[in-house]
C-alpha cells in the first residue's frame, strides 16, 4: 500500500523525469547506526523498517542489520572476548568489511535482473550503504554461485592503487553483474567510520552509478567525530577549459583520488545519469535527525521530521510502505499542526548530557573538505 496525503507531490526529480516501470521486485537494505540494534529507543532504520511493506516477496524484500560496535567475530562466546570485540567494531570499525560483505550477499543471492535497489542507513550505517553502492559501481555484484569469491572483491574494491582501476574493471567483465542503485537514503552520515581510526572507502562520497541520493544532515550537531559526510561533485577532468589550468597532482578524496579513481573511472565505465541529489538539514543533533534519542513511546519527536521527508522522497521512487503501520507509527501526514508539535520537541545535546565525548573533541583529526572546482584539501588538526 502506498502512502497517501503530502507523499503523494510529485517530486522535483519526478517532474523533470518520470520514474520508469520497473518489472522486478524492489529489494531494501537497512543498515542501523552506531552501536544500534532494536530496542527501547529505536532509530529512523527501525522505524522505516516497520512501516515498509514485507507481505508480498515478488514485490519487495527488506533485510535489515544492526549497526558497527554490535558485531562479534565468528566463534567469540566468552562476555570478555565479546565486550572486547565489540568495543574493537565501535572505536576502530573493526568489522567495516564485515557490515559491507554482509549487503553485498544478500544482494547476491537475491538480485534478479530488472529489480530496484534501495540503500537506507543512519550515521555509520549510511557509511555502509554508500560503501555498498560503492562496491557494486567498482566491481559489480557476483552470481549468487560465488560467495567464496566475495572477500577478494571486496579488497579489490578497497584498494584505492591506480594500478587496480583495470584489474577491477576486467574483474567486474568477467565476473560481476552490472547493476545500479536506484535509490541511496542516509541519515546524517559522518566522516569518521572508526571513532579512533578513519576507515575511508572508495566512491563513498560520489558514485554515479546512484540514480537517485537522498540526504538527512543535523544542523545543531557539534561534535567533532560526527562532522557530515556530504556528497561531493566529481572533480574536473585535469586541464579543464574553464580554469584554463592544468589540474594539480591526485589527491586523496575520501577513499577515492582526485583526477584518477571517481573522475577516470567513471569516463571508462560509462556512468549511469544521477537523476537528483537532495541533501536537506533538519533541526537538532546527530540522533535528533536519525532517531534514537527518546524512548519509542513517545508520540512526537524530532526525528519524525526527517523521517517524513524520507519516506516521501523513496515512494516518489517507488518503495512500497504499508499504510497501517505508518499510521500506527504517527507517521502519518499531521498538517502543520502535527508538524509542529514534532517540531517543538527538545534536541538532545550529547556534549553536555556525557563528558565523555570532550574527550574526542581535543584530540586532532584529519579533515577534508572541498572546493568550488571539485578540488580536496586535506588538514590535520582541530576542528571548532
Amino acid at each position: 500500500m502506498r502512502p497517501s496525503g503530502r507523499y503523494n507531490s510529485r517530486s522535483e526529480a519526478q517532474e523533470s523525469e518520470s520514474v520508469p516501470a520497473c518489472s522486478g521486485r524492489n529489494l531494501v537494505l537497512c543498515f542501523d547506526g552506531t552501536s544500534e540494534k532494536f530496542g527501547e529507543r529505536n532509530t529512523n532504520i527501525v522505524k522505516l523498517f516497520e512501516v515498509l511493506k514485507r507481505d508480498k516477496e515478488e514485490e519487495q524484500m527488506v533485510y535489515y542489520q544492526t549497526g558497527i560496535g554490535t558485531f562479534a567475530s565468528p566463534g567469540t562466546t566468552t562476555p570478555v572476548m565479546l565486550a572486547i570485540s565489540r568495543l574493537a567494531d565501535l572505536t576502530i570499525a573493526w568489522f567495516l568489511k564485515e557490515h559491507v560483505m554482509g549487503g553485498y550477499k544478500y544482494l547476491m543471492q537475491h538480485y534478479k535482473a530488472g529489480d530496484r535497489i534501495f540503500l537506507f542507513g543512519f550515521s555509520r550505517g549510511a557509511y555502509i550503504a554508500r560503501a555498498l553502492a560503492g562496491m557494486l559501481h567498482k566491481v559489480g555484484l557476483l552470481p549468487p554461485s560465488m560467495t567464496e569469491q566475495v572477500p577478494f572483491a571486496y579488497k579489490m574494491y578497497a584498494d584505492k592503487g591506480k594500478k587496480n582501476e583495470e584489474l577491477a574493471k576486467d574483474f567486474k567483465k568477467t565476473f560481476g553483474r552490472n547493476v545500479r542503485v536506484h535509490f541511496v537514503g542516509a541519515w546524517d552520515t559522518v566522516t569518521s567510520v572508526g571513532l579512533l581510526y578513519p576507515r575511508r572507502l572508495p566512491f563513498t562520497t560520489s558514485s554515479e552509478s546512484i540514480v537517485y541520493f537522498r540526504h538527512a544532515l543535523a544542523l545543531d550537531e557539534r561534535r567533532a567525530k560526527f562532522r557530515p559526510n556530504l556528497y561531493h561533485n566529481p572533480p574536473k577532468p585535469a586541464g579543464d577549459a574553464r580554469s584554463g589550468l592544468a589540474a594539480e597532482p591526485a589527491k586523496p578524496a575520501n577513499g577515492a583520488k582526485v583526477g584518477t579513481e571517481s573522475a577516470a573511472w567513471d569516463q571508462k565505465v560509462g556512468p549511469q545519469k544521477l537523476r537528483a541529489v537532495k541533501e536537506v538539514w533538519f533541526a537538532g543533533g546527530h540522533a535528533d535527525v536519525g532517531g534514537g534519542n527518546v524512548e519509542n513511546h513517545f508520540p512526537y519527536r524530532l526525528s519524525n521530521l526527517s523521517l517524513q521527508w524520507m519516506i516521501g522522497e523513496a515512494y516518489q521512487a517507488g518503495l512500497l510502505f504499508d499504510m497501517e503501520a505508518i499510521e500506527r507509527e504517527n507517521l502519518a501526514p499531521k498538517g502543520r499542526e502535527g508538524m509542529n508539535w514534532d517540531a517543538h520537541s527538545k534536541p538532545r545535546d550529547q556534549l553536555k548530557r556525557s563528558l565523555a565525548w570532550w574527550i574526542l573533541e581535543f584530540i586532532p583529526f584529519t579533515h577534508r573538505w572541498q572546493d568550488a572546482d571539485a578540488k580536496w584539501h586535506r588538514h590535520f588538526g582541530y576542528v571548532f
